[in-house]
């Protein structure tokens, strides 16, 4: 269980990383414009990779979770709608392999 408080963990912190970058750049106003643009910039390319490792961790977590009946226990809007817990077929089996 120490492991799945862990991934819980990292997530959430991505999480809040991700919102915490999102204030970050607008809260110097003594520079000039294009200064102030870049360092939103910034901010947003950091708030954008530090949701998108949530997402991705929360992916790549959700089947081990959902698999092991462990329940989740990171913000919902990581858990992916509708995914599927194990990969499609290859082969549609409707098809022969005589065709």
């Amino acid at each position: 269980m120490l492991l799945v408080e862990e991934m819980r963990r990292v997530i959430v912190f991505l999480s809040w990383k991700a919102d915490w970058w999102s204030g970050q750049g607008h809260r110097r106003t003594d520079l000039t414009h294009p200064l102030a643009e870049g360092l939103q910039a910034y901010a947003d390319k950091q708030s954008h990779v530090y949701r998108s490792l949530a997402s991705k961790f929360a992916n790549m977590w959700y089947k081990i979770h959902a698999s092991n009946d462990i329940p989740i226990q990171w913000p919902a809007f990581l858990s992916p709608v509708n995914t599927p817990l194990s990969p499609p077929d290859e082969y549609d089996d409707d098809v022969s392999e005589d065709e």
